[in-house]
């Protein structure tokens, strides 16, 4: 997709050779009552940056490669409706952004970010352990212990 001049007029678009445009998208910030979403927000990941879109079209904020030093798919979450998201997280030596895209495949979301932030030389964060497989690794890891233990004590 080349430059055009509102990249949103169309639903959730994704290239790996132009752009990344995800209408819709929340910004994730808090205020003294708690975390808030702002909805109605667009955002453009491509050649030159982030770039943060206005429900109108209009640059909300732009966040060039060269100001980032992490852009990564960090978590799963829900909308303020309840739907499925992701949480995209840019940061700059100053400040974290982080953002909710609305996605009926996390996967694809998580996919591109990873591949925008490895073109770019950005580091990206990999997938969490899931809870599940942290339980099993500690297991294999104390009955190890417990192995060498009673080895070294001369038990088995």
């Amino acid at each position: 997709m080349s430059d055009v001049s509102h990249p949103l007029s169309d639903p959730a678009t994704s290239t790996f050779a132009g752009q990344l445009a995800y209408p819709s998208t929340y910004l994730l910030t808090s205020d003294t009552s708690g975390g808030v979403a702002v909805p109605g927000l667009g955002l453009v990941v491509d050649n030159r940056g982030i770039r943060v879109l206005k429900p109108d079209g209009a640059l909300a904020a732009e966040l060039p490669w060269e100001t980032v030093v992490e852009f990564a798919a960090t978590a799963r979450t829900e909308t303020p409706d309840g739907g499925p998201a992701v949480v995209v997280e840019a940061t700059t030596a100053t400040r974290t952004h982080r953002f909710a895209i609305p996605t009926q495949d996390p996967d694809r979301i998580e996919v591109e970010v990873a591949h925008w932030a490895r073109q770019r030389g950005t580091p990206t964060a990999d997938r969490k352990i899931s809870p599940a497989m942290m339980g099993v690794l500690l297991s294999v890891v104390a009955l190890g212990i417990v192995i060498l233990v009673l080895l070294g004590l001369h038990v088995i």
